[in-house]
Order: C-alpha cells, then sequence, then structure tokens
C-alpha cells in the first residue's frame, strides 16, 4: 500500500508538471473583427411590401383632413401634386364593405398638369427620383477587396497569411499590453493607417482555440480573444509581409473560405445578415 501510495504521489507530481509547462507554453494573441455595416436597407419581398402599403394607406384613412387652403397656394405646382396624390390614394380601398369609401374625387385641371409639367424640368418637382441598382460595378465584376459590393450585407475583413489559411487580422500581445491596445497596434501594423476605425469596448467578443487536437496536450494551446470593430472609411493597404492577400466577404462567403475548425469558433461572433 506504501509503495503504490508513493506510485501514485509520483504520477500526481508528473502531470502537474506537465500542466504547468503546457500554461507556460500557451500563447495569448488579440484579433479584431473588423465590419463595413449595410450601407442600404435589405430587398423588401412582396409580402412586406403589401403590408407597408396597407399601414401607410390605414394611416391615411385615419388622420385628420389636411387644409390645403393653408399650406399650399392655390393653382401653385405643389397643390396640382397634392391633389394628384389624393387621387390615388382615393382609388384604393381594401374592405369588402364599399359603404365608407368616399365618392368624391379630387379634380386636377389641365393648366394644373401643364404646370407639373413645366417646373418638372425648371426646378425638379414632379419628377420622379431614379434609384441606383443595389448591384454594384464590384459585384458584377467579383472583386472581393472592395468595400463597395454586397450594400445590404455585413462585410467583414479577412486576411491570407503565410501558410495561405484564411483568418481574422490577429498577432500576440507584447509585454504589459491590453487587449484592446494589441489589437489596435495589430490592425495598424499589418492593414495600415488609411481607415477611420471605431473599437467597440474594451472586452473580447469572442475566443479561438488551437489547435485541438491530441497534439495541444504536449505543445500547449494558442488562445486568440477577438474585439470588434467598425470601419467608417478608407480602406486596407497591407503593410506586412506576413499578409498575401485580404478580403472583405459576408458571413455566407467566409464559411465557403476559412477552415471548418475556425468556423465552428468564430461563426457565433457574425452578423446574420
Amino acid at each position: 500500500m506504501l509503495r503504490k501510495g508513493f506510485r501514485l504521489l509520483s504520477q500526481s507530481r508528473r502531470h502537474l508538471s506537465v500542466a504547468a509547462t503546457n500554461c507556460q507554453r500557451s500563447t495569448i494573441s488579440a484579433g479584431v473583427l473588423l465590419q463595413r455595416d449595410p450601407v442600404v436597407t435589405p430587398p423588401v419581398d412582396a409580402f412586406q411590401k403589401e403590408y407597408d402599403a396597407y399601414m401607410d394607406w390605414l394611416k391615411y384613412q385615419t388622420a385628420d383632413p389636411f387644409p390645403t387652403e393653408f399650406y399650399l397656394k392655390k393653382g401653385s405646382t405643389l397643390e396640382a401634386q397634392w391633389k394628384e396624390r389624393e387621387n390615388e390614394r382615393r382609388s384604393v380601398w381594401y374592405f369588402e364593405d364599399k359603404a365608407d369609401r368616399p365618392k368624391h374625387k379630387v379634380k386636377t385641371s389641365n393648366s394644373e398638369n401643364e404646370a407639373i409639367a413645366g417646373d418638372a424640368g425648371r426646378e425638379g418637382l414632379g419628377a420622379k427620383i431614379k434609384l441606383n441598382p443595389r448591384e454594384t460595378e464590384a459585384d458584377r465584376k467579383g472583386d472581393l477587396r472592395s468595400l463597395e459590393r454586397k450594400l445590404e450585407r455585413t462585410l467583414y475583413l479577412i486576411v491570407k497569411d503565410a501558410s495561405q489559411k484564411w483568418r481574422l487580422v490577429e498577432g500576440e500581445l507584447k509585454e504589459n499590453e491590453v487587449l484592446r491596445g494589441a489589437a489596435e497596434r495589430k490592425l495598424s501594423e499589418s492593414m495600415g493607417t488609411n481607415m477611420d476605425i471605431w473599437f467597440v469596448g474594451n472586452g473580447p467578443i469572442g475566443v479561438h482555440t488551437s489547435p485541438k487536437n491530441k497534439a495541444s496536450v504536449k505543445m500547449g494551446r494558442a488562445r486568440v480573444f477577438y474585439m470588434k470593430a467598425h470601419i467608417f472609411s478608407g480602406q486596407v493597404r497591407p503593410q506586412s509581409k506576413d499578409t498575401t492577400d485580404f478580403a472583405w466577404v459576408t458571413k455566407d462567403e467566409m464559411e465557403k473560405i476559412v477552415e471548418p475548425e475556425y468556423w465552428t469558433d468564430i461563426k457565433d461572433m457574425l452578423s446574420s445578415q
């Protein structure tokens, strides 16, 4: 029994020694989850459009009458535009019971129509706004380095390191350096200072631990704590030789590029849009 006790004690000391060595070999790094927020609203489906139109119509039907004689000059272009809009609204009725439907119609004279056409050319009044397409030139070219793509989605910066693996920007902490300070330093050192960046808070939003295999028992683990940041203007200009390429990608695109093990750790940090 005494020999067995000494043997167990010796094994325990060995395990503690290995654990202490692993802790010393572990490295802590700071990463940056740099994102560009959506520039335009996401596309609206047919149901949402119909719902919004109904709510606008319902608000119009229950609103107090608009005093046109007070706000609009008689015979003016604005008055003619208002009457045209009123006719459009009165032509719509959502309910089966048509007893309460307005019978009268706002009349628009020919002179008012001519005024709309004339003023539209001089002042732009009455002209319909022409919207730019959602698909940009960067979308058509498939330029992953451009920030002018996927305007309705959130884009994230990923870089390709010397090992040809795609990852977020990250680097080891220096002595007496905090996570945010290390993240800001690494971002400016590797990606340049030609960006207007805002870091969200001083605490990390996620962590990645690598490697996750049996060899990690002997080699220790590297932990990367990620800080969230937003880019408002500027563009990436790689400064480090370790960075061979960069890309601005959506969440769906990132899943296809990064390694599966890495994706498992970072996916919950990304927005669904």
